[in-house]
């Protein structure tokens, strides 16, 4: 596994440990522990599906050089109502790629081989000096060295009806720390985690019976614009719909005073906990 270290821009911690990735000829897997609480349990889904694409990338493409891919969409969808123990098995295939351009499909099963989430990534992808060149403004010669994070509370305000914002405190070079250290960038899964924090702010202060309830995320939809950078608190004025009784669609543009990063789209369902 020493040429993946070796070749892909992420390293540890964003980057999975690889003592459990298996490489086959058309597809590449991983297995890793999984918590009963599926919606704690989502950006770290999101974030394991994102670096395995990002290998499958790398070996079906069989560059010699460092290698970096930037996830443009993301698209995550739950397809099974099982409750999710012990482990998940993630199994990855590249779809198409180019030098610039490449796409993966990712099917996650439960211990029991059953489908939990299908999920379709694309990437734009840079060799090491069109990376440096292209973001020459994220380079820091600081490297983070913290491991024990600390993250403020996302804040939201409920607003006007059918909206709310959601302000998530500035991430830190020590938070993106593996992403691409020397060129720090926000993954936009870490986005994704942050917006969940403050969605679930929004039930717990809306819904007088939300202690008695559960959260399910259904379906994710990430377009992303630019890189995110470091130490710029962000805010995301967030429209939503009642789709059925139990089910909510969350669209959430992400930026700060100056620049939109993306939309985030979160399909979201309300269930009774036993």
């Amino acid at each position: 596994m020493e040429h993946i270290y070796e070749s892909i821009g992420e390293g540890y911690p964003y980057l999975f440990e690889l003592d459990k990735l298996i490489i086959n000829q058309s597809s590449v897997e991983y297995t890793t522990t999984s918590s009963e609480n599926q919606f704690k349990e989502f950006k770290k889904i999101g974030q394991t599906a994102a670096t395995l694409a990002s290998i499958s990338l790398l070996q079906d493409m069989r560059v010699c050089e460092k290698t970096f891919f930037l996830a443009e969409k993301i698209r995550i969808r739950k397809i099974s109502n099982t409750t999710m123990d012990q482990e998940l098995r993630y199994c990855a295939r590249t779809v198409c790629f180019s030098e610039r351009k490449g796409k993966v499909l990712l099917d996650i099963f439960d211990n029991q081989s059953q489908l939990v989430y299908t999920s379709e990534l694309e990437y734009v992808i840079f060799n090491q000096n069109a990376f440096q060149q292209v973001f020459s403004g994220f380079y820091t010669q600081r490297i983070p060295v913290k491991n024990d994070l600390v993250y403020q509370e996302v804040e939201i305000d409920l607003g006007k009806p059918a909206h709310f914002s959601i302000d998530i405190p500035a991430f830190t070079i020590e938070h993106c720390k593996g992403h691409f250290d020397n060129y720090p960038i926000v993954p936009g899964i870490f986005i994704v985690g942050r917006l969940l924090e403050g969605i679930e702010k929004f039930f717990k202060l809306h819904d007088k019976e939300f202690q008695n309830k559960t959260l399910v995320v259904d379906n994710l939809e990430t377009f992303l614009k630019t890189a995110t950078p470091i130490n710029i608190p962000l805010q995301s004025l967030v429209t939503y719909y009642q789709v059925s009784r139990d089910s909510y669609l969350f669209i959430c543009p992400v930026g700060d005073k100056n620049t939109e990063y993306g939309y985030y789209i979160i399909t979201l369902s309300t269930r009774q906990k036993y």
